[in-house]
């Protein structure tokens, strides 16, 4: 009965482990995807700048 109790304790122990080695892994990509996120809004934004710069540009030239 002991040795199925330390089994048992063991197995979870191992789970636990795993778990929490996978929510790092989670975590280190979600932080890693918040990144490229603001990277992405940051370029849609200079995106949107150079578009307006251009269009306003055009506006000179037409008739």
């Amino acid at each position: 009965m002991n040795t199925q109790s330390a089994s048992a304790t063991e197995q979870q122990s191992v789970a636990t482990e795993q778990v929490n080695t996978s929510m790092l892994a989670v975590n280190s990509i979600s932080q890693e995807n918040y990144t490229l996120m603001l990277d992405t809004v940051k370029s849609c934004e200079e995106l949107t700048n150079l578009s307006n710069s251009l269009n306003d540009t055009v506006k000179q030239f037409k008739m």
